[in-house]
């Protein structure tokens, strides 16, 4: 019988946010439930300012897991960190390095 335990973090895609110049739409793949249906999502978002990340922010539950994207709001001239987390009945998943996804904010980049 294989471990049951917390759900892997949720990977978002590189191609698949689209960016405006206020606002990034993130998208994330299913991750790995481990054994046990994953019940929500959490979007989470921090800061980086002079190259340290701030402090986790929760920015939404995700309690559909159907829907797996969220708009979100940018400041310009900010660089912004994104993790998905998913949780099961065992617990939420860790906030990965490799699943961090950083965005710089910058008016007319994407324009």
């Amino acid at each position: 019988m294989a471990i049951q335990g917390v759900p892997s973090a949720a990977t978002i895609g590189n191609q698949l946010n689209e960016v405006t110049d206020d606002a990034i739409t993130l998208k994330w793949s299913e991750p790995q439930n481990n054994g046990k249906v994953i019940k929500h999502y959490t979007v989470y978002q921090r800061i980086v300012t002079d190259g340290k990340p701030g402090v986790w922010i929760e920015l939404k539950k995700i309690t559909d897991v159907s829907v797996r994207e969220l708009r979100v709001e940018l400041e310009s001239d900010k660089v912004y960190e994104f993790a998905v987390t998913a949780t099961n009945e065992l617990g939420e998943s860790f906030k990965e390095d490799g699943k961090i996804r950083r965005v710089k904010a910058s008016r007319g980049m994407w324009g």
